[in-house]
């Protein structure tokens, strides 16, 4: 069973790292498959998504027929790959990194058919969680 107060005292803490993915995405996959408004964003659209960090830290996020799942290591045939190393990986899940500024810069890179306007959707969906987190509605924040 996930620790939800121990994840979050990692993030505040500053010991998040990128091998802690997992864990952060089954709480928003938790969130998001009980989110109407979650599930209205994606009406109509199936995506897959590896988070490619060079490695053991690999991380997946699917989307599928209104549910949203995650696991480590790969996915068979991804709609969209996104390759950064684990540090940028877990600066951008806390908030220390953002997205679009990553990508600029070169520190992400996004690859596969559609690819951007499908990392810009996958971009809103997560964003969803983290206004709720945010405001103490998933995550206790201290």
């Amino acid at each position: 069973m996930l620790n939800i107060e121990e994840l979050n005292k990692k993030i505040r803490d500053g010991t998040f790292t990128a091998y802690d993915l997992p864990d952060l995405f089954e709480i928003i996959c938790l969130y998001l498959n009980s989110s109407d408004v979650a599930k209205n964003e994606v009406e109509g659209w199936n995506c897959k998504i590896q988070y490619d960090l060079g490695g053991p830290a690999d991380v997946w996020f699917k989307i599928q027929a209104l549910k949203f799942s995650s696991g480590k290591g790969r996915i068979d045939t991804p709609d969209v790959t996104l390759i950064l190393n684990e540090k940028h990986a877990s600066e951008m899940f806390t908030g220390q990194l953002d997205s679009t500024s990553a990508y600029i810069a070169g520190d992400l890179k996004i690859e596969g058919s559609s690819a951007l306007p499908n990392a810009q959707k996958f971009a809103t969906i997560i964003r969803i969680f983290t206004e709720n987190w945010e405001t103490g509605g998933i995550i206790e924040n201290k």
